[in-house]
């Protein structure tokens, strides 16, 4: 389970946009790097992204990756990754794994936003108002120049000490997230695509179990 919401919170940051700001100064340019990137978010109709999600376990030196997908618009979203596929339209949500052929119904409480892998597309406000940030400077990476962003928790309690956040400086794409475990294990995304303005169909928000024949649901409304 703790794989799971660690999982969802690293996603979070893809899918919605930042609405007020953060508890520093209006100058600093964290802050405004960050509210770029989620206005231009916010101003696209859909977004497509293609990204590798790792775990980087730092105490024995051992690393998996694992391939995602993302849709979403406005607060809904599609998501592929590690065997899950989880459909949310705004309502209810679906966690379906094709393996054991079995669903998982559910309507998460939409108004938690400290909970982000039952509220994703909350994650941008609470994130603006619960963390502290600094740009540490600009990298070169693959031929490109990347904001260099930290983001430190307000809340000590979490299971992360630190949020790195990678954005493109010509195009304010974000290009690799990375949350800092405090039990030594590293949660990282790194993009691959990440396309703005995309026509997605709103079926691809909702599950539809009549389509897998034998499939075993849990209805947990």
């Amino acid at each position: 389970m703790k794989k799971t919401a660690m999982l969802y919170l690293a996603v979070a940051l893809l899918l919605a946009p930042c609405t007020k700001a953060q508890n520093t100064a209006p100058t600093d340019e964290s802050v405004k790097i960050a509210q770029q990137l989620s206005k231009k978010i916010q101003a696209a109709k859909g977004v497509s992204t293609t990204f590798t999600f790792t775990l980087e376990n730092i105490n024995d030196s051992k690393t998996s990756t694992h391939r995602g997908e993302l849709l979403f618009k406005g607060n809904r979203y599609m998501l592929n990754l590690m065997g899950m596929e989880t459909r949310f339209d705004g309502h209810t949500k679906w966690q379906y794994i094709a393996e054991a052929n079995e669903v998982t119904i559910s309507t998460p409480d939409t108004n938690t936003s400290g909970e982000f892998w039952e509220n994703p597309t909350a994650a941008f406000t609470s994130y603006s108002k619960d963390f502290k940030s600094k740009l540490r400077g600009e990298l070169k990476i693959k031929n490109r120049t990347v904001y260099d962003l930290a983001f430190f928790p307000r809340n000590l309690n979490l299971p992360y000490s630190a949020i790195t956040l990678h954005v493109d400086k010509e195009t304010l794409i974000p290009v690799m997230l990375k949350y800092h475990g405090k039990d030594g294990i590293n949660y990282i995304i790194g993009i691959e695509q990440f396309k703005l303005n995309q026509t997605i169909a709103d079926d691809q928000f909702t599950f539809n179990p009549t389509l897998h024949k034998g499939i075993e649901i849990v209805d947990l409304r």
